[in-house]
């Protein structure tokens, strides 16, 4: 039985099902800051990763261009120290205040997440142009684990005695030693903490004919934090060999704001009968 071109015209329209799947692969990028209870300032942090998402977006013609999108979302990140720092602390004794200098201080952490972002976006497609544009809101919620792969900087041990108004460094035999190299692995439990927030994220995406599958390059925009705690330190170090993490003294670390990808996405289509 042949069909006329009307009729094969209005099955060719009903042949779209309301879902696209996609699958990305993003770049991780910006700097992050977080108050530090050891510096009683703002520590900040650069950030550099790696993620992959996989999703599924419902688009349905009555909702005009609006559509709703789900995904699976895994990675992990690095945060290094934005600059070398320098810090003192000053602990009260009985007879003597405890003074620790740190110089050129840096630290690297590693992170590894799983997030699932649930938002709400609109696309604007021309069906004479084989370019087409989405932005998307998002909710973002998982969890991060962080683990410090390694700390350095120089440090000195020292004592001051107010009454005497004398300050004694360089005595090994006290613990008391000057301008130290050190490079360790700080003391840090691996935390897994919840991860939540938003994202802004656009996608220009580009259509192969008639074929289901599109290619699409995005960039995003997160606003997103894990919500470690302090584990109530007050120093990164008290006595030699003995270093805490930087990330024992902060809370709610911001993540990797911008994401910079490209992925392909591919329309379900039901199969035409002739």
């Amino acid at each position: 039985m042949e069909l006329n071109l009307a009729e094969l015209n209005k099955k060719i329209s009903q042949s779209n099902k309301p879902f696209t799947i996609f699958s990305q692969v993003d770049i991780l990028t910006g700097t992050s800051s977080s108050n530090s209870s050891y510096f009683n300032d703002l520590l900040k942090f650069s950030t550099i990763g790696l993620s992959t998402s996989t999703g599924v977006l419902y688009i349905d013609e009555k909702f005009k261009g609006f559509y709703l999108s789900g995904a699976l979302n895994i990675g992990s990140c690095v945060y290094d120290v934005v600059h070398n720092a320098d810090y003192e602390f000053i602990s009260s004794n009985e007879y003597y205040n405890s003074i620790v200098k740190i110089n050129n201080f840096k630290e690297q952490i590693n992170s590894k997440f799983v997030s699932v972002p649930l938002g709400i976006g609109y696309q604007y497609k021309n069906k004479n142009w084989p370019v087409f544009f989405q932005l998307s809101l998002n909710g973002i919620l998982g969890f991060n684990k962080f683990n410090s792969s390694g700390s350095s900087g120089f440090i000195s041990y020292r004592r001051y005695y107010s009454d005497l108004g004398i300050l004694v460094t360089d005595q090994p035999q006290h613990g008391l030693r000057e301008n130290i190299q050190f490079n360790v692995n700080p003391t840090l439990n691996e935390k897994i903490a919840l991860l939540f927030g938003t994202r802004i994220e656009t996608k220009i995406l580009y259509d192969f004919g008639n074929s289901p599958i599109s290619g699409f390059m995005n960039l995003g925009l997160s606003f997103a934090k894990t919500n470690v705690s302090s584990n109530g330190s007050t120093f990164i170090s008290e006595s030699y060999n003995n270093f805490n993490s930087i990330f024992n003294s902060v809370k709610n670390v911001g993540f990797s704001p911008l994401n910079i990808g490209f992925g392909i996405s591919y329309e379900l289509r039901k199969k035409i009968k002739i």
